[in-house]
């Protein structure tokens, strides 16, 4: 489904690199699809024709990435707190 969409707005993009709708629309195929970098590629670019264009879609998506990276980071220190607590008890 989203395949279908990309492949399509991609052949938009090739028409008329300036149209901001086929940018958006193809990075949110590419958001739906998770990668990501192309979707932020196709984001900015939408913004830079057009001000109007999702810019909070790039916001939402690092904020996405920050905060995974932050649960990351808590699990990581959590494991190392019992990984001590296990080692000062002994």
């Amino acid at each position: 489904e989203y395949e279908k969409s990309i492949e399509l707005y991609k052949k938009a993009v090739e028409l008329n690199p300036d149209y901001a709708a086929a940018h958006s629309n193809l990075g949110i195929a590419y958001k739906r699809t998770k990668r990501i970098n192309e979707a932020v590629k196709h984001f900015k670019r939408a913004a830079e024709i057009d001000r109007k264009a999702p810019i909070s879609e790039i916001k939402k998506i690092r904020m996405k990435t920050k905060t995974k990276s932050n649960i990351i980071f808590f699990i990581l220190i959590l494991v190392g707190l019992i990984i001590l607590w296990f080692l000062l008890k002994k």
